[in-house]
């Protein structure tokens, strides 16, 4: 989410577009979302043409936190990555983001069909 959110316009979004952007539901974006802003990573504002529809970008920490994540990321995987060309590598890591969303919407689905028991 971070990584759409930086590269994104104005680093802004709306919670619509990362859903389409991430190809997770509204519910699961919105969950991130709510966690991203209560620790202080990012903010919403409403947008001015549609009160309904809310704007998620990224703050300064967030900006940090990317950051960091993406350094220390790219030092620990280069020997894992060896040999890939740098579109292999964006695969990759797009592809390892799918399954930490996937992983996020499991552990949602457990969470609730527990609740229901």
């Amino acid at each position: 989410m971070m990584g759409l959110l930086i590269e994104a316009e104005g680093n802004e979004l709306t919670l619509k577009q990362l859903e389409k952007g991430l190809n997770i539901s509204q519910s699961v974006i919105a969950r991130m979302a709510i966690y991203l802003t209560e620790n202080g990573y990012t903010e919403y504002t409403k947008n001015t043409d549609d009160k309904r529809v809310k704007k998620i970008y990224l703050l300064e920490k967030g900006f940090q936190y990317y950051n960091e994540i993406f350094v220390s990321m790219n030092e620990e995987e280069q020997p894992m990555l060896e040999g890939m060309s740098l579109g292999e590598k964006i695969l990759f890591q797009e592809l390892l983001q799918k399954v930490l969303l996937n992983s996020i919407k499991v552990q949602q689905e457990m969470k609730n069909n527990q609740k229901r028991l």
